[in-house]
């Protein structure tokens, strides 16, 4: 089996079928040729009965007529049967009348012969018979026959009998040899039979098994969209539909790969790899040919992914790849690099106007609202725009410098789209170097909390604190939040920075506890973020820092602001009320700037509102503004919430607020944010 399996399949296929023939046709064979050995003894012996039992009846007919040359005669005519070994008229006692053999003639049988001994054995009033011996080869037969008087009187044979042996070696030898013919014969036909339907069937199969291996071999080499198509119903076809329905699907996975390679993923449109390609191939046909590469950044996109969920900013993304499609030529290249990330090779454009209006077509289109289950969104974006050949000749040169140009964006609020400048590179270098900063810090935990006191004038008493998170730079001057928080949020880093400044603030805040002993205890305020709330471990660093603080853990209080409740106010209920379940009292901030609705105040689990500076600020000039506070403090008295007003900053603005019954008030007033103070009591100046 070895040595078949080193052939090919065809040559094995007809070696085993040659074989598988060649041992049937033997077995089939030697059982005719024992069937037909059986049957020539068979009729040999039926022959011989018959002619001895013929020539029996002669020889008695002949010896009552006592006609002795006529007895030798018939005994004489059987010696021309090829067959006859011996014949012999033998009497019981052993003398032989006649025999086949003249030297037998009248002479007598020893004692010991088998034909004698065969006759004593014979009943001579029983018929004769005819029988094989056990070289199944030799048939002998003995007839009894009447008193014989041979041609001398003197001798009479009372018991006398024919005797006859037959050798049917020589029958069987031919038979034999008759079968061997036959089947030599049979083989040979067989083999030639054999090799003309092997050499059809080999040349039929060799080129069905040529198509199949045609068809392996184009899909090892990547040819998934050749198909083999054998139209039989036998192995062969079965065999190469399963490799053409292979080669269907590794085409179909193969195109899947490829767009997965080559698209983005949620927006379907170009991806980073496909568009460096892309590019490639452009800059190499077109090496002096204007285009302009726009590097596009949604602004503020990672509030919306924390407010909202990453869900509905994913369909945000859908839409902006949508409308930057609708608003570009198809010669453009559109694609996303990745979170809010989007790179546009403008084709069709000839100068720096003509790019400019094509971008503030773009950004038009971006700023327009955009519905998201439910939800009504507004982004904007900055963009950054680099030119071919001038600002680049590679893609990499061509993307870092809109890079830089779209921070230069960043770095301006008031901007929304700027071509690439030299002088851009030492800004974005400064930008990027104060955003490592300002992370290094966050890491090493240096964000410094500020308290601002919280004073109620009817007893001028310091009745809390809020915290106010500060950052220093490498001189050890303060940073302006408005400088590190919009980085901050930019790169969501609002969870670690807040657990920084929450670990901060309440350790200082515990120290001054326990060396003041301040009775009654006053709160202390720390800001809560959207971020924060949906971070999955909130409530547990929560439970860690009222673990660790637990002098301070009574007098906590979370501000949120109204922005918190945009989208489905239900999901933030069990945040809130756990929180509230910990003995922290919860303040809306900034009452009045955000969410419109007023539904969520009946639902939350709330104790203060705090209302905005922006109304506090023009109370002596604007009625409208007096007419609000007025309405805040009126409902927060009916729903029984405490009312803290923000930005208090003259003696005007303080009277009037305790006119309409508002008596805890924050601002430059009653103190700057600062250090916690060194006496447990303060008062109103």
């Amino acid at each position: 089996m070895n040595s078949l399996s080193k052939l090919p399949i065809a040559l094995s296929f007809f070696i085993v079928t040659l074989m598988t023939g060649l041992v049937v046709g033997l077995f089939s064979f030697g059982l005719s040729y024992l069937e037909q050995k059986e049957v020539l003894k068979e009729t040999r012996l039926q022959e011989i009965q018959q002619r001895l039992v013929e020539l029996q009846g002669t020889i008695n007919d002949f010896n009552r007529r006592e006609n002795h040359r006529a007895i030798t005669r018939e005994v004489s005519r059987l010696t021309s049967n090829k067959n006859l070994r011996l014949i012999l008229i033998v009497g019981a006692d052993g003398f032989i009348y006649h025999a086949s053999r003249p030297a037998l003639r009248n002479t007598s049988l020893s004692p010991q012969s088998t034909v004698l001994k065969t006759l004593e054995n014979l009943d001579s009033t029983r018929p004769g018979k005819v029988w094989l011996t056990p070289n199944d080869s030799t048939v002998v037969g003995v007839f009894p026959l009447e008193s014989l008087s041979l041609n001398k009187p003197e001798k009479v044979l009372d018991s006398a009998y024919l005797y006859a042996e037959f050798d049917l070696s020589g029958d069987i030898e031919l038979l034999r040899y008759r079968h061997q013919q036959e089947l030599f014969y049979t083989w040979g036909v067989l083999f030639i039979i054999l090799s003309l339907g092997f050499s059809v069937l080999y040349f039929g199969f060799k080129q069905k098994i040529r198509q199949i291996l045609t068809g392996t071999k184009k899909l090892t080499h990547g040819q998934y969209d050749y198909r083999i198509n054998l139209k039989e119903k036998n192995e062969f076809g079965l065999i190469a539909k399963s490799i053409d329905r292979m080669a269907a699907s590794l085409e179909s996975k193969t195109k899947q790969l490829t767009v997965l390679a080559e698209q983005d993923s949620l927006t379907g449109l170009t991806n980073r790899y496909k568009f460096y390609r892309l590019l490639e191939k452009r800059i190499h046909a077109y090496p002096n040919k204007m285009f302009a590469l726009l590097f596009i950044d949604l602004d503020r996109f990672k509030i919306i992914n924390d407010t909202l969920g990453h869900q509905t900013g994913d369909e945000h993304l859908k839409v902006i790849g949508r409308r930057l499609l609708e608003n570009t030529a198809s010669k453009d290249i559109v694609s996303r690099f990745g979170g809010d990330e989007f790179v546009l090779c403008l084709e069709s454009v000839s100068s720096k106007t003509e790019i400019q209006t094509k971008t503030e077509s773009l950004l038009k289109a971006l700023s327009k609202q955009v519905e998201v289950n439910g939800q009504n969104l507004f982004t904007s974006a900055s963009v950054g725009i680099s030119l071919f050949p001038q600002d680049g000749r590679t893609i990499h040169e061509l993307i870092k410098a809109a890079d830089i140009a779209m921070y230069q964006v960043k770095s301006q609020d008031a901007v929304a789209m700027s071509f690439y400048q030299e002088s851009f590179d030492h800004n974005t270098l400064n930008y990027l170097s104060f955003r490592t900063y300002i992370k290094q810090s966050i890491e090493a935990g240096e964000v410094y909390p500020l308290f601002q006191p919280q004073v109620d004038v009817r007893t001028q008493q310091i009745v809390g604190f809020e915290a106010l998170a500060r950052m220093k730079d490498e001189t050890g001057n303060w940073i302006s939040p408005a400088q590190f928080i919009p980085v901050i949020e930019e790169n969501g880093w609002m969870v670690d920075f807040s657990n920084v400044m929450y670990q901060n603030a309440m350790s200082e805040f515990q120290r001054w506890v326990l060396e003041q002993k301040p009775a009654p205890l006053p709160s202390l305020s720390l800001n809560l973020s959207i971020m924060q709330i949906n971070h999955m471990d909130f409530l547990k660093n929560l439970d860690r820092l009222l673990t660790q603080f637990k002098a301070i853990s009574s007098c906590l209080e979370l501000e949120i602001t109204e922005g918190i409740f945009i989208g489905n106010i239900e999901s933030k209920l069990p945040i809130l009320e756990a929180i509230k379940a910990r003995g922290i009292q919860i303040a809306i901030d900034d009452f009045g700037t955000g969410y419109s609705s007023l539904s969520y105040l009946k639902k939350l689990p709330l104790d203060r509102l705090k209302i905005d500076q922006s109304f506090v600020r023009d109370i002596d000039v604007d009625l409208n503004d007096n007419a609000i506070i007025e309405t805040i403090i009126a409902m927060a008295s009916k729903l029984q919430l405490e009312v803290v007003s923000e930005g208090v900053e003259t003696e005007q603005q303080l009277t009037f607020l305790q006119a309409q019954d508002c008596h805890i008030i924050q601002g430059y007033l009653t103190g700057r944010p600062g250090p916690l103070p060194h006496s447990k009591h303060s008062k109103v100046a």
